[in-house]
């Protein structure tokens, strides 16, 4: 699968209040003036794609974002996490993919990154 990354990792928020990244509907702005919204309800954890068998997908991913690691805590237990130890997540849209990391950085500190928007790219282009 050929994925083009658009808007590049940055963090999205750095708080004490949890309420602020789980109760929110985030939104992120592309550069054509679209706007992606995403609740974190409606996240999927990576680990979840690669189990049904999306393997073209994470290996396209983590080609472009060399921070998603897969680690496997115990044996046959995996997830994929970034540089800072918090769980990836993916919400699929129809021309998009977007990568969010999230979860208590320390104790009562709450993050949520955007790893990457990624556009899926056509394999026929029009000349």
């Amino acid at each position: 699968m050929e994925l083009k990354q658009i808007v590049s990792k940055q963090i999205l928020l750095d708080t004490g209040n949890e309420n602020d990244i789980f109760n929110t509907t985030h939104s992120i702005m592309l550069n054509n003036n679209e706007e992606l919204f995403f609740k974190t309800r409606e996240l999927i954890e990576l680990s979840e794609l690669e189990k049904k068998g999306e393997n073209n997908l994470i290996k396209s991913i983590l080609e472009i974002s060399p921070s998603i690691k897969k680690t496997e805590p115990i044996p046959s237990v995996f997830v994929y996490k970034n540089d800072e130890e918090l769980p990836v997540y993916i919400k699929l849209y129809d021309n998009y993919y977007l990568l969010i990391a999230l979860g208590e950085f320390q104790y009562g500190r709450y993050k949520l990154w955007l790893e990457g928007v990624f556009e899926k790219k056509s394999k026929h282009s029009i000349i």
